[in-house]
């Protein structure tokens, strides 16, 4: 995604004739932030991009070329996070919040191959189940 993205975002921003301060004003972020992501040094955060995508009025097929049921998966995994916070105990909370932080600092791609890993895993232990 990181090439597109780059190449989306800066397209999109000479689209509306505006420098990068301007660009990096109307999204919240800075010159040099705006400047790393146009050429590709940096990936964003899947937040980042759906943030990006609404404050620029596009859908996320026009900010990153993948078509929105790809992104699906990382979509889902985000809402379940999120809304399994509420949920945890205190302990529960002490051991499971370092793999949310990984989560949260995971670009688009990495979360939605994380989620794909995870599937896998959970299909291997179900399997394994299954023979005992």
């Amino acid at each position: 995604m990181n090439n597109e993205f780059s190449k989306r975002l800066k397209q999109i921003r000479e689209s509306r004739n505006m420098s990068q301060d301007e660009f990096a004003n109307l999204l919240g972020t800075s010159k040099q932030v705006i400047s790393r992501y146009e050429t590709a040094q940096r990936t964003p955060k899947i937040t980042t991009v759906y943030e990006y995508a609404e404050k620029l009025g596009v859908s996320l097929e026009q900010l990153t070329g993948y078509e929105a049921y790809s992104l699906e998966p990382a979509i889902e995994i985000k809402n379940e996070v999120f809304n399994l916070i509420g949920r945890w105990t205190p302990y529960q909370a002490r051991k499971r919040l370092p793999l949310l932080k990984i989560c949260q600092d995971l670009s688009e791609d990495e979360l939605i191959e994380a989620v794909n890993y995870i599937k896998y895993l959970q299909s291997k232990r179900t399997n394994t189940k299954g023979e005992k």
